[in-house]
């Protein structure tokens, strides 16, 4: 899910893992990935959820993963 900021013109990013056939997911590390930079990092709580807050617009990739499994959600925009 993505929420505008108007005060200040960014945004609220938030997500949430779920696991596939009953297994348990466990903690990922969430990466907010701009190009081939590392613009934040995070991990998800008990119930897979993850946040990122005051994300400038641009172009962004996030890279989800543990010891088991990598999840990559491909470029997206944020703009106004």
């Amino acid at each position: 899910h993505v929420r505008p900021r108007p005060r200040d013109g960014s945004f609220d990013l938030n997500g949430q893992i779920f696991p596939s056939g009953g297994a348990e997911s466990g903690a990922f590390g969430v990466q907010l990935l701009e190009g081939a930079s590392e613009v934040a990092t995070t991990a998800t709580n008990d119930l897979g959820e993850f946040t990122f807050e005051a994300v400038s617009p641009g172009a962004y990739e996030v890279l989800a993963s543990n010891d088991r499994v990598e999840i990559r959600i491909p470029r997206f925009a944020l703009n106004l």
